[in-house]
């Protein structure tokens, strides 16, 4: 199902606890949000839970979200235009999806207001350092994971990922690490990977 006008003008609205006017779209079979235009920028909050979408692509500019509820849908991708046009997105609700790597994560760099942002039940939370890559490319960040950032895991997070390092390269590292790790459980490392495994001192 896609996201118009018609199924806005019938979907249940109201103003939550927090005096936020809030539409829920819950359980509806949406695949895609680009065209969340047909709220016609009515709504701080969003919730778009339990339904079909796969992708976080770019949408029309809403000046009032500041809350996007998207738990239990199929997203695997995050678009790099995702958040341009939501300059008030606070809070971004991603538990029980498909994301896996930290590319996608990148891409959320755009959210520059972003304060809470939760990805629990996605792989992704399950690589090394996945924590302190998400607070050092999203640095607007208070709670991740329902959890509050302290200030030192910003400073570790610096060091490890800071702005003068290429995402890419990022990536690459880690990708090697990872392969390193899975040669350890039948030989041993060759010098020069083991050299640099300590080098880069990427490990948990």
């Amino acid at each position: 199902m896609r996201i118009t006008v018609e199924l806005i003008q019938r979907s249940y609205q109201a103003l939550n606890a927090l005096n936020e006017r809030e539409i829920c779209l819950r359980g509806m079979r949406i695949v895609a949000i680009e065209n969340l235009g047909a709220t016609h920028d009515q709504f701080e909050v969003i919730d778009l839970t339990n339904n079909e979408i796969v992708k976080l692509e770019d949408s029309a500019l809403l000046r009032a979200l500041t809350t996007l509820l998207l738990s239990n849908n199929e997203i695997s991708k995050i678009s790099a235009n995702f958040g341009k046009n939501m300059p008030r997105l606070e809070n971004l609700i991603l538990t029980g999806n498909k994301i896996k790597d930290l590319e996608q994560i990148a891409n959320l760099s755009n959210c520059k207001n972003l304060k809470r942002l939760s990805l629990l039940n996605n792989f992704v939370t399950s690589l090394p350092n996945y924590r302190l890559f998400t607070i050092a490319k999203i640095p607007s960040l208070t709670a991740l994971d329902f959890q509050k950032i302290k200030q030192k895991e910003r400073e570790i997070a610096e060091k490890m990922y800071g702005e003068e390092e290429d995402l890419i390269d990022v990536i690459e590292k880690r990708k090697k690490i990872d392969e390193s790790k899975m040669q350890k459980k039948t030989v041993d490392l060759p010098y020069y990977l083991k050299a640099q495994e300590e080098s880069l001192n990427f490990t948990t």
